[in-house]
Parts: C-alpha cells; structure tokens; sequence
C-alpha cells in the first residue's frame, strides 16, 4: 500500500473506532478511552498496551465450530500475558 492510501485507511479505521464508542462515551462520561490503530500482531500490541493502562476489555464471539478462531487467540494471549487486569465481555446478539 502507498504511502497516502495507508494513511486513508488507518484514517477511516480511527473513525469507525471513534463512531462504534461514541454511545459509550456518552454512557459513561468518566472512563478515560484509548483508541488507537497498529498495525501488529493483535495479541501482541494489545499485551504491550496493556503496560500503560489500568484495565483492558476484550470482546470475545465464542463462535462455534472453528478449531482456534483468532478472536478467541488474541483474548487468551492477552488474559494470560496482559500487564494489568483484563476483563472478557461475551457477545451474545444473535445468539
């Protein structure tokens, strides 16, 4: 990818972030946010990120039928190697 267009799509990445946690923002107004883009491996960037915070929350899909989805890899590395406290949300819409 060029230069300008890598640009564009961590742009337009950051505002879908932003714009997904805008409803929790407004829910909980005291809770400091950190959003950024990095292009890593996930489990490793969110385990080095977790140096310099207070807690990290991960999703976790538990989809069915996938030997090892990489949803479910990314928040194992992280439980068992994070820096600080992690807590797992289940996704249950749909279910």
């Amino acid at each position: 990818m060029t230069g300008s267009r890598s640009l564009r799509v961590e742009e337009r990445a950051r505002w879908r972030v932003i714009e997904a946690h805008a409803p929790l923002r407004k829910l909980f107004p005291g809770v400091d946010v950190v959003e950024d883009i990095v292009q890593d491996n996930p489990a490793a960037a969110l385990v080095a990120a977790s140096r310099d915070v207070d807690l990290v929350i991960a999703g976790s899909r538990g989809r069915e039928g996938l030997t090892v989805p990489r949803s479910r890899a990314v928040t194992h590395a992280l439980v068992h190697h994070a820096h600080c406290p992690v807590t797992v949300v289940a996704d249950h819409r749909g279910v």
